[in-house]
Formats: C-alpha cells, sequence, structure tokens
C-alpha cells in the first residue's frame, strides 16, 4: 500500500518496475496535485480524495487489475480517461467533481456492480444537515463562551455493516472538512477546534459492538480528551448549569452563571462556616472545599508556647448554633477541651485564665484564616 497524504508534489508518476506488486494507492489531501500520470497494472483498489487542483487522472486507464475506484471532492478534474480496459472494475464512486462532464467506456466494465456519481458540490442527508444546523445556531449563540469549547465532536454512526466501515471512515471525514472550509465560525472550529472522531458502530446484536466499538470510543476519549475536571461533583453541577440555561434559552456565559452559583452557596454556608468551620449541607460533606477540585482548607494545630494542641476545627463550636444554646455553653466546652489537654492544676487561676485566652484567639484566628481561604479558593 502506498499512502500519499498532504504533500507538496505537482506531478505522480509511478512506474511498473518500481512498485511491481502494489495492490492499493491513496492519494488525500495534496492540494499541488495537478495530474497523475503512470501507475503499475497491479493496482486494484485507488483512492483520490480532496485533491483540489487535480485536473487529470491518466494513469487509470491501463489498470486492468483494479477493482475499486473511489474519486471525491476533486474540484478541478476535468478530464477521464476511457474505461474500456477496466474489465475487473467493480465498484466505482465518484462525488463533487463538478467539472467532470462526461466518463467513456464504463460499458466495458463488465464487472461492475456499484457506481455512485454524485454532482452536488457538497451534501449530507437532510437529518444529518438539520442536527449540524442546530449545532450551528447554538455555537452562535453561545460563541463567546469559552469554557464550553473544550470537546472532541465524536459521530457514532449505527447499524454499518463490515463491508461499509472503510468506505465511511473515508467518506464521511471528506464531507467535515467541507463545513469547516465554509468559514471560521463554523461549529466544528469554534466548540471542538477541528477535532473530530468517527466510529463505525455495528448492530448492537453482534458481538462486535461490545468487544470493539465501545472500547474504541472509551480509548478515544481517554487518549484525545484533557481532563478538564478533576471530579464527577463539579462536572455535573456544569452540565446541569448548561442543561438548565438551555431550557430556559439563557445565553448568557457558563463562567458567569458559575460564578453567581458559587456565590449563592457560599452565602447559604457562610454563617455555618464562621460558626462550626464546615457547611450546613445536609446529605454531603461538610468539610471547605474548593467547589472545583474538592481540595479541603486543611486545619493547622494550635501552639501554645511549647506546646502544639491537636484540635479539628472542622465542626467545632465557637458560636452558639440555636438560641438555647448560651456563649457560656460553648465557652465550657471550649474549656474542658483545653483542660484535657494542658492541665489546670499545672498553673495557678491567672495563668489559666491567660492561657485559655490564648487558646481562644488562636481558634478564632484559625477560623477566620480557613474561611477566608474557602472563600478566595471559591471566587479567584
Amino acid at each position: 500500500m502506498i499512502n500519499l497524504r498532504n504533500t507538496n508534489v505537482y506531478k505522480i508518476s509511478i512506474s511498473e518496475d518500481c512498485c511491481p506488486s502494489i495492490e492499493t494507492l491513496d492519494f488525500m489531501f495534496n492540494h499541488h496535485l495537478t495530474e497523475i500520470e503512470t501507475l503499475p497494472t497491479s493496482v486494484k483498489f485507488l483512492k483520490v480524495y480532496s485533491c483540489k487542483v487535480l485536473k487529470n487522472i491518466k494513469g487509470i486507464r491501463d489498470l486492468a487489475n483494479l477493482q475499486k475506484l473511489k474519486i471525491f471532492a476533486c474540484p478541478e478534474l476535468e478530464v477521464l480517461p476511457s474505461f474500456e480496459r477496466l474489465s475487473c472494475l467493480k465498484d466505482f464512486k465518484m462525488e463533487d467533481c463538478g467539472k467532470v462532464e462526461k466518463i467513456q467506456g464504463l460499458e466495458h466494465c463488465r464487472s461492475l456492480s456499484t457506481l455512485c456519481i454524485y454532482w452536488k458540490e457538497f451534501h449530507l442527508d437532510k437529518e444529518t444537515e438539520n442536527v449540524f444546523q442546530r449545532f450551528q445556531n447554538g455555537v452562535n449563540l453561545v460563541k463567546s463562551d469559552e469554557k464550553l469549547f473544550k470537546g472532541l465532536f465524536f459521530i457514532a454512526i449505527k447499524d454499518v455493516d463490515l463491508a461499509d466501515v472503510e468506505d465511511l471512515k473515508d467518506e464521511f471525514p471528506i464531507k467535515l472538512l467541507q463545513i469547516r472550509k465554509r468559514s471560521h465560525e463554523n461549529f466544528l472550529t469554534k466548540m471542538y477546534g477541528g477535532m473530530v472522531e468517527l466510529a463505525a458502530m455495528p448492530s448492537f446484536t453482534r458481538k462486535e459492538y461490545y468487544q470493539e466499538s465501545l472500547s474504541e470510543i472509551a480509548l478515544t476519549m481517554e487518549e484525545d480528551l484533557d481532563h478538564t475536571y478533576q471530579n464527577g461533583r463539579s462536572f455535573l453541577r456544569d452540565l446541569k448549569l448548561v442543561t438548565a440555561q438551555i431550557a430556559t434559552k439563557d445565553w448568557t456565559p457558563v463562567d458567569l452563571k458559575c460564578v453567581a452559583m458559587k456565590v449563592n452557596i457560599l452565602h447559604k454556608n457562610l454563617e455555618s462556616a464562621v460558626r462550626e468551620g464546615q457547611l450546613s449541607m445536609s446529605g454531603a460533606s461538610k468539610v471547605l472545599v474548593n467547589f472545583d477540585t474538592q481540595e479541603e482548607i486543611h486545619d493547622v494545630p494550635i501552639e501554645l508556647g511549647d506546646l502544639l494542641i491537636e484540635v479539628q476545627d472542622s465542626g467545632l463550636e465557637l458560636a452558639p448554633t440555636e438560641e438555647s444554646i448560651s456563649n457560656d455553653k460553648v465557652l465550657s466546652d471550649l474549656r474542658s477541651r483545653l483542660g484535657t489537654i494542658f492541665k489546670r492544676k499545672r498553673v495557678n487561676g491567672d495563668q489559666w485564665h491567660s492561657v485559655f485566652q490564648s487558646f481562644l484567639g488562636d481558634l478564632i484566628e484559625r477560623r477566620c484564616d480557613r474561611v477566608q481561604k474557602w472563600l478566595c479558593s471559591n471566587t479567584s
């Protein structure tokens, strides 16, 4: 097999002596190629795709063993040689070659079973066109929002026969390339940076669907995409937000909505964070965290002179939580905590109260520092 893609050659001529047994030739995206001259007669499969200035393919006429011929998106191609010697040709497809006016010798292709010639400059089936148009309308509405445009456009086409997989993977990218060339504002470029993958899926009743196709999709996602989200929680939050915006036709940037949502959560939990060093959310982790990364705002031990006191800040009440609980009760609990670590009988009363006052001051300072870090990590 010879695969010539994205070259700068102007003319191609491959002699019989050079490649006497080559069976497959693939010329794709050779935008300077104007002519294909001599080709080895051993060739059975010839593909010519998206050669924009190609005008002549003389080398076809002597390919007596050619069985498959595909010519796509060659708008300057004007002449095809006579097919009278292509007696083995079984499959001939040509699309988007609008200047070709005549194909001679097809009556001599006795083995020809598939003939597809499309004279349209570009076409997709109506359903696909409608889906793509909705994508285009969407990108025009949210085109200023960079947060959304970090994905891979993955197309899974179902119920593809094994015999058609290769053709589909060759032809469909050509159609998508036409979309990308229409303008820089097309949805493939704006939303996905031109990153497109195609999967030809067999029927779900066949084992290949589960053994190969799904594994191929998973592998593509893992290899081709950067991990924008560090955890499922933040991804789910943004997904719900985008879905809600679409449902309400709210096209304001997602980033602004995320900030507003974070501010709302911070506002609801600020009192609890100051009072208890944790969130007031029920049914979830109450630790102060960065909402995007789920990284905890860690405690630091309290230092009283040479003594390190390990008192966990999260869940430690520094103010009454209910009207029925007095400040005296909070102070009594804190005094008991200190008493279990720093025995009161080691010092006199005045010294003890001085130590207790320093302890309270350090607890308050640590709480303020943790709450401030929590606020900054979720608003920066």
